[in-house]
């Protein structure tokens, strides 16, 4: 290799270092080094990336937070849930079936999965609002919570409620939509979550 001295260390793979560090650790116990990193990376780059990705402004917002950690509580209550395909890092999970998660491979994929998946019904996931419309649900409202998409049947009143500011959320919040009823604190909130976990962790 040619040393540019202005630039000694072009050429070098921007991971070098970590890829070293995890050869260390292989060595240390005892498992045959890695040397062709190619794929590894673009896997890793693809999961940051969907872990980062965004659905939508309400990916942030407290109260959504509050309704997305609520459903994750309620498939992990089901005795009998379902992993639906292979372990890919990334998820959609539908708030009017919370007994299955689905893997899947591209964060827009849920549209599509919500298109064979939508029930007949027209019931309203969310409730935040007190004059929720609770038969009439006229659209989908998805919200990102780090690797696992939720997909909620929304109501126009309820969609209405996230975009007011806090004094009229809290004069029109629904009695169920609040933090004592939707949401368990669970320790460890940053960690993404994976298939054999056995209660909530993100």
């Amino acid at each position: 290799m040619n040393i540019d001295h202005d630039e000694p260390y072009a050429g070098y793979d921007d991971n070098r270092e970590v890829h070293q560090r995890i050869n260390r650790t292989l060595q240390q116990a005892g498992i045959p080094v890695q040397t062709d990193w190619a794929e590894t990376d673009l896997i890793a780059t693809k999961m940051n990336a969907d872990l980062l990705a965004t659905m939508s402004p309400l990916d942030n917002d407290p109260d959504a937070i509050l309704l997305v950690e609520s459903t994750i509580e309620d498939y992990h209550r089901h005795s009998e849930r379902e992993l639906i395909g292979d372990a890919t890092g990334l998820y959609v999970l539908f708030a009017w079936d919370t007994s299955r998660i689905v893997a899947i491979n591209q964060p827009e994929d849920w549209a599509a999965l919500a298109g064979s998946m939508y029930p007949p019904t027209h019931e309203c996931n969310v409730s935040a609002d007190y004059e929720c419309a609770e038969k009439q649900a006229t659209e989908l409202l998805p919200i990102k919570r780090r690797n696992i998409e939720i997909i909620y049947k929304c109501c126009t009143r309820c969609r209405d409620w996230f975009g007011l500011d806090a004094a009229n959320r809290e004069r029109r919040r629904h009695n169920l939509f609040n933090a004592d009823s939707l949401s368990t604190p669970w320790p460890d909130r940053e960690r993404v979550w994976k298939p054999e976990d056995t209660e909530p962790s993100w």
